[in-house]
């Protein structure tokens, strides 16, 4: 049975060429943390987090990782389904 073996996180900013202004601020980057989930079998599957402060987001992916490892994938999915409702 397939199950999580990791999560990891990524944090990456590419600088923009042309500044922009959000309602809040200045932009001078794109910001965005990749989420990387790996199970035993080697499926990969990523995902993208937006928000600050980046290195506290990375903090609680991780702390949620060492929850979820060893989970099996249908647990996820049923657990997903009946959250969204």
């Amino acid at each position: 049975m397939t199950s999580i073996a990791s999560v990891a996180t990524h944090m990456l900013s590419i600088p923009r060429p042309q500044p922009v202004w959000t309602a809040h601020e200045e932009s001078k980057a794109w910001n965005v943390i990749l989420t990387e989930v790996r199970t035993d079998n080697g499926l990969v599957g990523y995902g993208e987090i937006h928000g600050a402060p980046m290195p506290r987001i990375c903090e609680w992916v991780s702390r949620f990782g060492e929850i979820i490892r060893g989970m099996a994938r249908w647990l996820m999915l049923r657990c997903g389904r009946s959250c969204s409702r």
